[in-house]
C-alpha cells in the first residue's frame, strides 16, 4: 500500500475490509472521518469503528486494486480483505490444499497463493521484533495460528 509492504488477511467471514489503525497513522495516510460503526468479532463480542482510507491503490502479488478500507485495530495483520473486496471478483477456483485463489481479473487470470505456515511464522516473527518484543511473540503465534488465519499474502 502506498509502497509500504503489508501483511494481509483475505476473510470471507470479514462483512468489510478493514486497515490497522496503527499504520495508518504511522504513515500519516489520508483519512475519510465516517459514522462510527459497530462491528461485531468473531468471538462474538462488538467493537466500534470510525473512519476509513478510499480509493487505496493496493498491490497484491503484482495486481492492482483500489478499494477502500476501515480503520480497526487488527493485531498482527495490517489489513483484513472482506466480502466488500471479494464480492467484486466475481466467480473464483479455490484450492483450499493448495492454498490458492483464482479468478478472472482485468482481462487475465490472477491467482494468489497464501503463505505456509513457516512463512508466516517468519513473518509474524519479523514484525514482533520490530515492534512487540520477544515475550508478545509467542502469545501472537499462539492467536495467530489456533485462529485459523490461512490466507495470507503480502
Amino acid at each position: 500500500i502506498h509502497g509500504v509492504p503489508v501483511l494481509i488477511l483475505i476473510d470471507s467471514g470479514a462483512t468489510h475490509n478493514f486497515i490497522s489503525c496503527p499504520l495508518v497513522h504511522k504513515m500519516n495516510w489520508n483519512v475519510e472521518e465516517t459514522l462510527s460503526m459497530n462491528i461485531k468479532l468473531g468471538d462474538g463480542s462488538c467493537s466500534r469503528t470510525k473512519g476509513s482510507c478510499v480509493d487505496m491503490g493496493v498491490n497484491i502479488e503484482g495486481v492492482s486494486f483500489v478499494l477502500n478500507a476501515h480503520l480497526f485495530d487488527l493485531g498482527v495483520v495490517d489489513m483484513v480483505l472482506g466480502m466488500e473486496w471479494l464480492s467484486t471478483l466475481g466467480d473464483m477456483i479455490v484450492n483450499w490444499n493448495t492454498q490458492t485463489m483464482s479468478f478472472w481479473y482485468n482481462k487475465q487470470w490472477v491467482t494468489l497463493k497464501g503463505m505456509d505456515e513457516q512463512h508466516m511464522m517468519n513473518s509474524l516473527q519479523s514484525i514482533v521484533c520490530k515492534h512487540q518484543g520477544s515475550q508478545m511473540r509467542s502469545n501472537m503465534e499462539k492467536e495467530f495460528v489456533q485462529g485459523g488465519a490461512q490466507w495470507v499474502t503480502t
